[in-house]
Parts: structure tokens; C-alpha cells; sequence
């Protein structure tokens, strides 16, 4: 943990340092050249700082003056994004400049079936929160010529897929967190509308990849579900019903990792509380973080609709169910809910309670029969813990 807080404290001290240092691009043109600076990075490795980017969004390459091997301190920057280094100084000031911007931010995020949640918080959301927001407002706050660059890898390393539909669907979960996480700045996805347009966009300054993070920080876990909350206009709602009952909502899957019991499980627990079946899936972003805010509780599948959990009110409690012997990121999960606040775990130890299909060899998608004695017990112990978290 201290090498990570190292990594994060050394990032954020340099772009002190490197964001006082004057630009050499103009509104016409960039000369001068180009500085090539590498701190420690979520993804890649290596989060790399290129003072003077010119990118030419039609042939689809990002050219600077110098070096090329310059950039092999940044490790796989060269293999995700195309660059093209000019021979002489006085090439680069024969580029004419479409549009000067001060800050470029060149990112990859992980998108697979209309992108992973888990995944969009983890690898995107929270490392572009430090880079753009956390702590570094006195740095940007007069910095209005901002803009994030997302791409989508054809594999991972391997290059940017240009002509993926990742973007076209603005409405989608992840669209509306980039665009939210954006603000007031600009978004320019890399695709090919943006190829299409055939104009040179230069940078004063062109970050590639995102900063490491200490995900165990609950500054930062704090600091960016409130900014989320402020940005979306969320408000704290009643988490109790009309007859004094705390609350618990219970997240619906479709798909793979249902929970098959659903209704018994409900009511098991009706007694004792009042509990919500939640379908995220027809909620538009704000909506499901606008609906966590009432509950006491919040059990899910290891999956999509638990990255909610991130947006509890503190003193709520986050529960994680896990398949039988499933292999998925319960740890990494794990982690962040247990950072964010109040957290219990519960895992299918019935084999008979499995249904999973054959080929599912790593029983990553397997359904559950949630067992109603050990889901009575944890529901007791959740509200226990929110009862003790209200009174620290």
C-alpha cells in the first residue's frame, strides 16, 4: 500500500511541476521539441506526460518532434496509439493547427458486451477522477481547453479499433458516466467519426493511459462518489418505509449469476425489513444512483448492479453474494466495497444450490439457489452493522 500512496503522491506532485511549465504550442501551431515524461500508471504501466502533440485525426497518428525512442520509457504507449516523429523542428512548425488544446487525455477502457461495470469503475472511472478532479482543482480550475481522448483497444496492447460502434450509443451506462466524469470538459472519442472529420488537433500537453490509484484510499472512494452524487444532482432520500422498517433492495440479474429464489428471499426477510427487487437495467444512470440512496442495505450478485454499492450513503451496508467456487474478481470487488463502507460477504457453499451450465468451466456465470437460513442470518447482520454505523 505505501509504494501505491508513493505512486499516486508522485504523480500528483509532478503535474505541480509540469503543469507550471509553458507550452510552446500556439493557436496556429506547435514548435519546439517534444518533452516526453513517464509516472507510475494503472494502465498502461506507465502513465506518460508528451509536452507538443500534434494528432491528425484522418491518417489517425500522433506526431511530435524528436525521438521516438523517447517514448519507450512509457511501456506500451507505442503499441496502443499510432505516433509518427517529424525529422526536423521546422516540420513541426509548418503544421498548421485546426484546434490548440492546453491538456489532451489519451485513455483506453475496457469494453465488452456493451462494456463491463465493474471494469469501467476500476480501470477508467477512478484513475481519470485523480487525474482530472481529486486534488488537482487548483491546478485545472482555470485550464478550460481540456479534452479526454477514449479509445477502445482491439486487444489489449494491441492497438486502437477505429472503427468500433462503442460510442455511437450515447444513452448507454457507460457513455453517460464518461460524459458525467468529462465535465466541463470535452469528450472526442477515438472512432471513426472523429477520423472522418480530417482535421489537426494539436496539444500543449497529451497525457496516455491512467494514473495509479490506491483503491483502498476511502478519500478517494469518498471523494468520487460525492463528486458523481454533485455532478447528477443526486439528493439523500428516506431510508426507512411508512411503518418505521429499514430498507434493503435486493438486484435483479438477468442473463447469468441470477439468484433463482428470488421471491422466498424476499419473503424470508418482510418481517424484519422492507425489501425492494431492483432492475437496474431499465434505469438510466442517475436513476439507479438516485435509488441506492434509500437503502439501508444493498445485496447483490458479484456483477454490474452492485458497482452501485460505490454510491450507498456511507453508514449503508454492502452485501456480495458469490456463486459456487466461482472464479471472478470477488476480491477486487471486495476491496472497494469494504473501502467505501460497511461491507459482509456471502458465498454458496452447496454444490446442490449451483446450477451452472458445462461448458462454464471457470463457473463464472453459474445461477444461484441462495440458501434462506444463511441469507436470514446476513440480512441480520447487515442491519446490525448499519445500526452500529449510525452511532460512530
Amino acid at each position: 500500500m505505501a509504494s501505491t500512496v508513493y505512486g499516486l503522491l508522485t504523480v500528483l506532485i509532478t503535474f505541480i511541476i509540469h503543469v507550471s511549465s509553458a507550452p510552446t504550442c500556439t493557436g496556429k501551431s506547435c514548435s519546439g521539441q517534444s518533452q516526453v515524461s513517464s509516472y507510475p500508471g494503472h494502465w498502461p504501466s506507465n502513465y506518460c506526460k508528451v509536452n507538443n502533440v500534434v494528432f491528425s485525426t484522418g491518417d489517425r497518428v500522433l506526431r511530435v518532434d524528436g525521438d521516438l525512442q523517447d517514448l519507450e520509457k512509457c511501456h506500451k504507449v507505442r503499441d496502443v496509439w499510432k505516433f509518427e516523429s517529424t525529422s526536423t523542428g521546422q516540420q513541426m512548425n509548418n503544421i498548421v493547427c485546426d484546434q490548440v488544446f492546453t491538456r489532451g487525455h489519451f485513455f483506453t477502457t475496457y469494453y465488452f458486451h456493451g462494456s463491463n461495470y465493474f471494469h469501467l469503475h476500476y480501470d477508467t472511472m477512478l484513475p481519470l477522477f485523480v487525474a482530472l478532479h481529486q486534488d488537482m482543482n487548483k491546478l485545472s480550475s482555470g485550464m478550460k481547453d481540456v479534452t479526454l481522448l477514449p479509445g477502445i483497444e482491439v486487444n489489449r496492447g494491441e492497438g486502437i479499433d477505429w472503427d468500433t460502434d462503442a460510442f455511437d450509443d450515447q444513452n448507454s451506462y457507460w457513455m453517460q458516466m464518461l460524459q458525467m466524469l468529462s465535465k466541463p470538459h470535452r469528450l472526442l472519442p477515438l472512432d471513426r467519426k472523429l477520423a472522418g472529420i480530417n482535421k489537426t488537433i494539436c496539444f500543449q500537453e497529451a497525457y496516455f493511459g491512467t494514473p495509479k490509484v490506491d483503491f483502498s484510499s476511502p478519500d478517494l472512494l469518498h471523494s468520487y462518489a460525492d463528486f458523481v452524487k454533485k455532478t447528477f444532482g443526486i439528493k439523500p432520500t428516506k431510508n426507512t418505509d411508512k411503518t418505521g422498517k429499514p430498507k434493503i433492495g435486493l438486484i435483479h440479474r438477468e442473463g447469468r449469476r441470477k439468484i433463482l429464489n428470488e421471491d422466498e428471499l424476499v419473503k424470508s426477510i418482510s418481517s424484519v425489513a422492507s425489501i425492494d427487487v431492483l432492475d437496474f437495467s431499465q434505469m438510466s444512470v442517475k436513476e439507479q444512483i438516485q435509488k441506492v440512496q434509500q437503502y439501508n442495505v444493498l445485496i447483490g450478485m458479484n456483477g454490474a448492479g452492485l458497482v452501485n454499492a460505490l454510491y450507498l450513503p456511507k453508514t449503508s451496508v454492502a452485501v456480495q453474494l458469490v456463486p459456487y467456487k466461482a472464479q471472478l474478481n470477488v476480491e477486487e470487488f471486495a476491496n472497494l466495497l469494504k473501502t467505501r463502507g460497511p461491507y459482509l460477504e456471502w458465498h454458496n457453499n452447496y454444490p446442490e444450490l449451483d446450477r451452472r451450465i458445462p461448458e462454464d468451466i471457470f463457473r463464472n456465470g453459474a445461477d444461484t439457489i441462495v440458501d434462506i437460513n444463511e441469507f436470514v442470518q446476513i440480512v441480520n447482520r447487515a442491519l446490525q452493522m448499519y445500526k452500529e454505523s449510525t452511532k460512530s
